[in-house]
């Protein structure tokens, strides 16, 4: 109990705790990292979208189209939900892997993102920025139109398939 409630005063003081194994090296802990972004605890679609959408209460269709893009990103079984705070305003992404982040919209007519190569820095950016081709080839943009989750679910398999050879 006291070992709980230190960890608890340790977690309010600095944000952050953690639990590592006791022959963890220098590397291990070189390969984590934080982001300046939220990233949504897990918990239930409901709570995920509340959060998306803050305060504002979005009308039916608005909610059917995001409960639908928040349950086709949870159908790759993300490592984590990430929820911006500045940069591509309005998205929310879901990390499949260090090097594959999806992030999607809840607004309609836009697009997904699927980006590979230094997501960190290029979620950062905003959309015209990222479509001047300044950035790299480092993300593909699906607009939902058509067959958009076919053409998605495509572009995530090639990427698993490339990194893993």
């Amino acid at each position: 109990e006291h070992l709980l409630a230190c960890i608890n005063l340790l977690q309010e003081n600095v944000g952050f705790t953690g639990v590592a194994k006791p022959d963890a090296t220098f590397a291990d802990y070189a390969r984590s990292f934080r982001v300046t972004w939220d990233v949504l605890p897990p918990g239930t679609k409901e709570e995920a979208i509340q959060r998306i959408f803050g305060v504002r209460t979005p009308i039916a269709e608005q909610r059917s189209q995001m409960e639908d893009r928040y349950t086709f990103l949870m159908s790759f079984n993300p490592q984590a939900m990430i929820y911006g705070r500045s940069g591509l305003q309005r998205y929310f992404g879901a990390q499949l892997r260090d090097d594959i982040v999806l992030f999607e919209n809840v607004e309609h007519g836009n697009a997904i993102y699927v980006m590979f190569e230094d997501w960190e820095h290029l979620s950062q950016k905003s959309r015209l920025e990222l479509l001047s081709g300044r950035y790299g080839q480092g993300f593909e943009r699906v607009v939902h139109t058509g067959d958009w989750k076919a053409r998605t679910r495509g572009i995530v398999q090639m990427r698993r398939r490339v990194t893993n050879l």
